[in-house]
């Protein structure tokens, strides 16, 4: 009886085993096909995403990529819009996009987001959902949704005398500005 209960925990977890090496593997298991690059316009640049591949496997869509920062802007957060599109139309996830992504853009897919993105900077793009598509026509169109970037100011005296220093003095009067 002994035997029978350590053979079926081994079996158990041989199956557990093999069950989590599949789904991690899977997007390897999958035969990934090329999607074209894409420019994305943001209200400070433009972000380009780039060595885009789709690939379907376990009932789960997976996009992969890069996305090149080209703004004037390192974010804080970006969120972007992914319409998701095969040949029956629009391919619903079943999850939604982040509420923030579906307030900016309705007719999205999904949507990801993306913390600390600097100037020039390159991160991996991976999204993966479960949803039904057809992979050999499957797209996704990226769309900037919203992000924060962190804002600067530089403020100077411009008249009646130029001044970084927000001080201004003369015979009557002498003046320093706060902010």
């Amino acid at each position: 009886m002994l035997q029978n209960r350590n053979a079926w925990r081994h079996v158990g977890l041989i199956t557990s085993f093999l069950l989590s090496v599949i789904f991690l593997c899977a997007p390897l298991l999958a035969k990934p096909r090329t999607l074209p690059d894409q420019i994305v316009a943001t209200p400070v640049g433009s972000l380009r995403i780039t060595n885009l591949k789709c690939s379907r496997a376990l009932g789960f869509q997976f996009v992969d990529g890069n996305i090149v920062n080209e703004t004037s802007k390192s974010w804080d957060i970006l969120y972007l819009a992914i319409n998701l599109h095969d040949k029956n139309g629009v391919v619903k996830p079943k999850e939604g996009p982040d509420p923030i992504i579906r307030a900016h853009d309705p007719s999205a897919s999904a949507g990801i987001a993306v913390k600390d993105l600097g100037i020039g900077t390159t991160v991996k793009l991976r999204y993966q959902e479960e949803a039904k598509a057809d992979n050999d026509t499957f797209s996704a169109t990226f769309k900037f949704a919203d992000g924060r970037y962190p804002v600067h100011y530089k403020t100077a005296l411009t008249t009646p005398v130029a001044d970084t220093t927000l001080k201004y003095h003369d015979d009557a009067l002498a003046i320093t500005f706060s902010l």
